[in-house]
């Protein structure tokens, strides 16, 4: 493909051009639905996050047992992991099409 076919000078403005990488590195590049849907899962699981931490402060300050805020930390940490989890596989994952079948 010449450099003037690629789907980055097709059509767009200069301005919009500018911002495009010159190769798209895969082609199971999410689309903007896609994407939206991903960002609204990872909102949610910030949102659970920051209210895990918010109940763990607030039993400890109620003098809870410490298994309580112990599991509300818990809780804090695993979402903050799944949150970089969901993030990477996403976001940053370079697909392996050697995995794939070939048919």
């Amino acid at each position: 493909m010449a450099r003037d076919e690629s789907p980055a000078n097709s059509g767009a403005s200069p301005v919009a051009r500018e911002n495009r990488p010159e190769r798209v590195v895969s082609s199971a590049v999410m689309t903007e639905r896609q994407s939206s849907e991903v960002e609204k899962v990872l909102l949610h699981i910030g949102d659970a996050r920051s209210r895990a931490r918010r109940a763990a402060e607030a039993c400890a300050q109620d003098g809870a047992e410490a298994h309580i805020v112990a599991a509300l930390t818990d809780a804090e940490l695993q979402l903050a992991e799944l949150h970089r989890k969901l993030s990477q596989g996403t976001y940053y994952a370079v697909p392996d099409k050697s995995l794939k079948l070939a048919v």
